[in-house]
This record gives C-alpha cells, sequence and structure tokens, in this order.
C-alpha cells in the first residue's frame, strides 16, 4: 500500500509537469524507475538577472545545489558588477538552489526574490531556468539608477489611417448602396487617438468608437 501511494503521488506530479525533486527529497524509499530524479545532471541551464536573459551554459545541479562550469562567463555576462573577484569566489562553488523561494503558481506572493548580502540565485530544476540576485554593494551606481522601463518617447506626430469601402446593388434598378468604415490613429510621444468611424448614405456619418491611450511605466491608461 505504501508503495503504491508513492507511485500515484509521482506520476501525479510527473503528469503536471511540477518539479518532484522536493516530493522525493522527503522520502527514503523511492519508487523504482524515479532513482534519476535524485542523481546529479548535467544540461543546458538559462540564466536571467534583472528580468532579463544574459547566459545560457552547462551546470551540473543535485537535489540542493547547483555547479556552473565556467563561473567566470557567468559573471561576465551579468551587466554593472563591482568586485568581481569576491562574486567569482562565490559562483564558483556550488551554490544552494534556493527552490523553496520559487513560484509555484501565478499570482503567488513572497516568492521569486532574495534579499543577499552577496550573490544568489533561485534555480527550477523543472524549467533549466536559475535567476540571479546580486547586493546592491556589488553593483555599479549607473547600473542601480537605471530604469526597468523605457525612456519617455520622443516621436513625433504620426498618423495611420485605414477605409474600407463597401458597395451594394441589383440588376434591376441603378441604386447602389455605399457605406465607409474608416480607422484612425494618432499618434504623439507615448499617447495614440484611435478612431473607428463609419459612413452610410443612410444614416451619415456616425463615431462608433472613441479611445484614448497611454503607455508610460509599465502601465496602460485608457479613456473611452
Amino acid at each position: 500500500m505504501q508503495v503504491g501511494l508513492q507511485l500515484t503521488r509521482a506520476f501525479f506530479c510527473f503528469a503536471l509537469l511540477a518539479p518532484c525533486n522536493l516530493l522525493f527529497a522527503q522520502s527514503s524509499n523511492v519508487p523504482a524507475g524515479f532513482e534519476a530524479f535524485l542523481q546529479e545532471q548535467t544540461t543546458f541551464v538559462d540564466v536571467d538577472f534583472d528580468g532579463r536573459y544574459v547566459y545560457s551554459r552547462l551546470a551540473t545541479f543535485d537535489q540542493s545545489t547547483i555547479t556552473f562550469n565556467d563561473p567566470s562567463a557567468l559573471l561576465k555576462s551579468i551587466p554593472g558588477l563591482t568586485n568581481t573577484e569576491e562574486l567569482l569566489r562565490e559562483i564558483s562553488r556550488p551554490m544552494m538552489n534556493n527552490q523553496q523561494f520559487k513560484c509555484v503558481v501565478e499570482f503567488q506572493s513572497n516568492c521569486g526574490s532574495i534579499a543577499t548580502d552577496s550573490i544568489d540565485l533561485i534555480f527550477d530544476p523543472a524549467n533549466y531556468h536559475a535567476t540571479f540576485f546580486v547586493a546592491p554593494k556589488y553593483l555599479s551606481l549607473q547600473l542601480q539608477q537605471v530604469s526597468k522601463f523605457l525612456p519617455p518617447s520622443s516621436g513625433g506626430i504620426s498618423l495611420l489611417q485605414t477605409l474600407n469601402i463597401a458597395a451594394t446593388g441589383n440588376d434591376r434598378n441603378d441604386e447602389i448602396q455605399q457605406n465607409i468604415n474608416g480607422r484612425t490613429l494618432l499618434g504623439f510621444g507615448g499617447s495614440n487617438l484611435h478612431l473607428t468611424s463609419n459612413y452610410s448614405e443612410e444614416r451619415g456619418y456616425e463615431v462608433d468608437d472613441l479611445t484614448w491611450q497611454r503607455d508610460a511605466n509599465g502601465k496602460r491608461y485608457i479613456i473611452k
């Protein structure tokens, strides 16, 4: 009964593509055929820093640690670092994977980051992905002041206009009905105005939709 329960839990975890490492680590009796989850593995690992992809190279990991095969190249891929000799010593040895800090579900709070006084990471073995975190004292002042968002747009006025014309009629008379649909996009800097209009002989000119939109600092403002 105990073995059957362990197998059921293992297959459930595998079917959801979730990391089973913690589940197996809690049990000393690993189901037959799943021993590979506990063995050391070497594969390509993607690395992010400050929300950006920076590196992808070989790394070796087990249940609790990860070791990068070329720590010097990894460190060079992270921009704006100072005192790199100290940091190189840290990442040249096995680093704790800190799986307990990774976000498991969407909108989960208190996860996905680490407060460190040196350099640390969160490694997700299910996706072969590592996110690095560096203490502010090892970051150049210029990097600390760089915004995560694009600077305000310096673009001038731009206009995009599209027209669709439809005409209907028949062979019994010469009457032809026309309909003109227009879409107008007027942009200036980070703001733009959307206008959807329609004209027909029967109803004249009509405005179907008028929307003002502005994107700034990761947010979108809309007035309709």
